[in-house]
């Protein structure tokens, strides 16, 4: 089906383009060629990851990049041409006129790194291929449970006393050297996917109140990143939460029509969840503000942000989409790096430094511990233009298959925990592309595998292997 769905986005928004922009035959021309370059790649991709064959491990990594890039660049590109000024870039960093026009380039030059960074995928010479079978073993659902809701505790402190994570906000030192850092890491992807441990485990299981009880505390983690200012996490467990039934539908071989049972209720709840979210998407960074500003409740911070002109004159969907992060913010950089209005070596772009200086831009320069995202693209194009973006979606294309096959091939975890982390790996890949700091996320990877690791080793016991160590062992036999 996404094959089809390839060639229908990329012809029905092509056809939006010549029909609305009024675009030069030479931007058109470009337009056209990053189409097909883009529409080729991804349905080689796709056919590729549809193949059941060994090697295939990396074809979900490859789907997630596939979907992003519709979304991100040959969606809003299209888009444009009617809601252009509704991009959170427009006016603050560049017109609209200014962005329209710089558009065609920007997408023939984002071509250029989706096919990189796919090709570095495709081409990568460590194969593996994904076993998504679920093996039986024991489930630690309660003790798993009573872990996270401490470790929920202490991750609210953390943010309360200590600013950990919290976005806009300096972080108060702990004395011991290097370890807000650390915490800091681990309250991210890491707590991600510890709070959805528990709901895995007991989807494996298939008991319906322990689903409901482990989805509950799951959401929990995402209250809390709420609570402080950090919305993604709120998508990001709805992502999780689809990517489990899947693998469920796909790898489980006992209890399917238990599981069945549970996930129409789970799909239901996801929806109106997932309805309740977007219509209150547009409050939420004034929910965060309304904390700032002096509000004691979730309850008085609602109230604030339900009275703000400004949250109640604005779509959900738009500043939904604005989130995704795309063709709008690299058309910014493009036309800020041509007017020299920065100047970028290798280390400010690893940093963080080139992110900063771009916030500062947007901003004003008001508040300097927010960012904003000018995209992995951007910010490779701003270091080095084509060259740049060539080496730099190739090298970060093979990382990504490298650490993938760390995560599936490496000893450590039990196999049905390597999969409850893969989606959390995926999330993590797109999010450098949309515009995350390498440097920290390779520092994330660092100080969240081990974690993933130990936890994985508490939560699950494989016992097909220790089945297998006996059914293996020779028999004694009574020599005549």
């Amino acid at each position: 089906m996404l094959i089809r769905v390839n060639i229908v986005v990329h012809l029905f928004f092509f056809a939006v383009i010549v029909a609305f922009s009024g675009y030069s035959a030479f931007d058109l021309t470009q337009v056209l060629v990053g189409f097909l370059m883009v529409g080729v790649t991804g349905h080689s991709a796709l056919v590729l990851s549809s193949r059941q064959r060994r090697g295939n491990g990396l074809g979900a990594l490859t789907i997630g990049l596939v979907v992003f890039f519709w979304l991100a660049y040959t969606a809003k590109f299209g888009m444009a041409m009617f809601i252009a000024d509704e991009y959170w870039v427009v006016p603050h960093l560049i017109d609209t006129v200014s962005l329209l026009r710089v558009l065609p380039e920007a997408y023939f030059l984002s071509m250029i790194g989706f096919v990189s960074v796919v090709i570095a995928i495709i081409a990568f010479p460590l194969r593996h291929s994904i076993d998504w079978k679920l093996r039986p073993g024991k489930a630690r659902v309660l003790g798993m449970l009573l872990l996270l809701c401490l470790c929920l505790v202490i991750k609210y402190f953390l943010k309360a006393r200590f600013f950990l994570a919290v976005p806009g906000m300096d972080p108060i030192q702990l004395p011991i050297p290097y370890l807000s850092g650390i915490l800091a890491l681990l309250l991210g992807y890491a707590m991600l996917f510890f709070a959805n441990v528990p709901l895995f485990l007991a989807l494996f299981t298939g008991n319906r109140w322990a689903v409901f009880v482990t989805f509950l505390a799951a959401m929990a983690n995402a209250g809390i990143d709420l609570r402080f200012g950090s919305k993604d996490t709120v998508m990001f467990q709805m992502t999780m939460i689809v990517a489990y039934l899947f693998m469920f539908r796909v790898g489980l071989e006992s209890g399917r029509a238990k599981f069945k049972r549970t996930a129409r209720g789970m799909i239901i709840i996801i929806g109106v969840l997932g309805i309740g979210l977007v219509s209150a998407y547009k409050y939420m960074n004034f929910i965060r503000f309304a904390f700032f500003h002096g509000a004691t409740s979730i309850a008085d911070a609602i109230s604030m942000a339900a009275q703000s002109d400004v949250a109640t004159s604005r779509s959900s969907l738009i500043e939904l989409y604005n989130r995704i992060t795309g063709i709008e913010a690299f058309s910014a950089v493009m036309q800020m790096a041509e007017a020299r209005l920065f100047s970028v070596s290798l280390s400010d772009m690893l940093s963080g430094n080139l992110m900063r200086a771009f916030s500062d831009m947007f901003l004003g320069g008001i508040d300097t511990t927010s960012a904003f995202s000018m995209t992995l693209i951007g910010s490779w194009y701003a270091y080095g233009r084509i060259s740049a973006i060539i080496g730099g979606f190739l090298v970060t294309g093979g990382l990504f298959a490298a650490i993938q096959t760390l995560i599936v091939r490496a000893p450590g975890a039990p196999h049905n925990m390597r999969l409850a982390f893969l989606p959390v790996y995926w999330i993590m890949c797109v999010q450098l592309m949309l515009g995350g700091n390498p440097m920290i996320w390779l520092k994330t990877i660092i100080v969240t595998l081990p974690f993933v690791y130990f936890i994985g080793r508490l939560a699950f016991t494989t016992t097909s292997r220790l089945h297998q160590t006996t059914l293996t062992q020779p028999r004694l036999t009574r020599s005549s």
